[in-house]
């Protein structure tokens, strides 16, 4: 559940609360500021800009996580609408990086390209936010065995 409201509601929440700040200062704008035109309409042209340059940075961090199942053999990865499997010897490296909002964002590296690329970033489940998570220790245990 996670995963999914971090790659598609919080952009798409983001953007609205957006435009929704937009149409709110464009409707209630002040009469001085609404009568030079020039002046208005380069305010809403750069609002929009950083509008959608925000909201593209917003959904980037989101698109890149993917849902991570384990078991003896292999990780199963999917960006909900596919799942790969890929077997347990194709993991180089696992890191994580602690602190993020959302949790910690657990980055596993593979020794070859996938459909969903080298590096499979997701969010564990336990995570708590600055606190190494043990699905990490549990990982990296997997790759040396």
């Amino acid at each position: 559940m996670q995963t999914w409201w971090i790659k598609y509601f919080t952009p798409s929440a983001f953007a609205l609360s957006m435009v929704g700040v937009g149409l709110w200062f464009g409707l209630f704008e002040s009469a001085s500021v609404q009568s030079t035109v020039s002046g208005v309409w380069w305010a809403v042209a750069l609002y929009c800009v950083a509008t959608v340059v925000l909201t593209f940075l917003v959904a980037w961090q989101g698109l890149q996580l993917k849902r991570v199942r384990v078991d003896d053999e292999a990780l199963y990865v999917s960006n909900l609408f596919r799942e790969i499997r890929i077997p347990l010897s194709e993991m180089e490296r696992v890191s994580e990086f602690l602190g993020s909002r959302q949790g910690n964002r657990v980055t596993i590296t593979l020794r070859s390209n996938t459909p969903f690329g080298r590096n499979i970033v997701f969010l564990p489940m336990s995570s708590r936010s600055g606190r190494p998570d043990p699905v990490v220790h549990e990982l990296r245990a997997l790759i040396h065995s």
